[in-house]
């Protein structure tokens, strides 16, 4: 379902993106300018959407019930993260 080639594919995003305009950001929050475009703020997007082999797998994992990516998906979620002191701070509530 997943394999090394797969993985190979994507491609991590060097930043944040704000959730209102996707340019960069710090943490993924919204620009002051984009605060009407978007109720989200603190977005984690670790990949560019448009990415074709993660689309893929977010599809077969929603609609066709393949749990086996969750796991793969959620590597490359925690890849991105793991660098991130304001994340793990939310995460621990420290």
């Amino acid at each position: 379902m997943w394999c090394e080639v797969c993985r190979e594919k994507v491609e991590i995003l060097p930043s944040y993106q704000c959730p209102g305009c996707f340019k960069p950001s710090v943490e993924g929050m919204k620009h002051d300018e984009c605060r009407e475009r978007s109720h989200l703020d603190g977005l984690v997007t670790a990949v560019p959407w448009e990415q074709q082999v993660i689309k893929d797998a977010i599809h077969l994992m929603k609609y066709e019930g393949v749990g086996e990516l969750a796991q793969p998906l959620a590597e490359i979620l925690y890849t991105k993260i793991q660098g991130s002191s304001f994340f793990f701070q939310f995460l621990t509530g420290k």
